[in-house]
């Protein structure tokens, strides 16, 4: 599907023929950074800050405004997903999280979270880059689903969980399938997926207890 007006792929403000839009990526990755900005056009205002510790990271994040876009890489969970909380906290830009995962689609939003996939194409990231709508594969994950999930997030076994929610081990397993199915990752890594849900489920409200 293509994200709607107000979501993903959104069409930036024209100001006398100059957009008003930015992109900051937020990586430690030189050579991420450098294949990005090999993408972006001369309308397209990219900033490179390598962590979010610091007063110049602090300024670029407050210049952001709705219309630009934060893409965050970094090989350590913990790095991207403080990152990615600091942003969606004190920015009103789209956050776009890249991991080093591959997705069975470039662009995966997953309660409204959204993912890069690492063998993005060069269409798709350049489409990011020049205001250009691109496709998003869309799934929101189920109540059940997310209770489940963040069960197995803190350590619990499917037995466990089974004996928790008073379901069959036969249900947990299901439903844990079809998160998996849902997030699209392609090798349907378990502990990439249980990483991820770090980001997905405090999206959803979901109680659980990040580690």
């Amino acid at each position: 599907m293509l994200a709607s007006a107000d979501g993903w792929g959104q069409q930036a403000q024209w100001n006398g023929g100059s957009v008003i839009m930015a992109v900051l990526i937020v990586t430690d990755n030189y050579f991420y950074m450098q294949g990005l900005v090999s993408m972006a056009d001369d309308e397209c205002n990219i900033t490179w800050v390598d962590n979010i510790d610091n007063e110049y990271a602090h300024q670029q994040c407050q210049a952001l405004s709705a219309d630009d876009y934060v893409i965050i890489h970094f090989a350590q969970i913990d790095k991207m997903l403080c990152s990615y909380q600091y942003y969606l906290m004190n920015s009103p830009a789209k956050v776009i999280v890249a991991p080093d995962a591959k997705f069975v689609t470039d662009v995966s939003d997953i309660n409204n979270i959204c993912f890069l996939s690492a063998d993005a194409s060069v269409k798709t990231v350049e489409s990011i880059l020049k205001l250009k709508k691109f496709k998003v594969r869309k799934r929101n994950l189920t109540v059940r689903e997310e209770k489940i999930m963040s069960l197995l997030i803190i350590g619990n076994l499917i037995n466990d969980i089974s004996k928790t929610l008073g379901l069959s081990i036969k249900t947990v397993s299901l439903h844990k399938s079809n998160t998996s199915n849902k997030v699209g990752l392609l090798n349907n890594n378990n502990i990439t997926m249980l990483a991820l849900m770090r980001f997905i489920l405090p999206a959803s409200g979901t109680d659980m207890i990040l580690i």
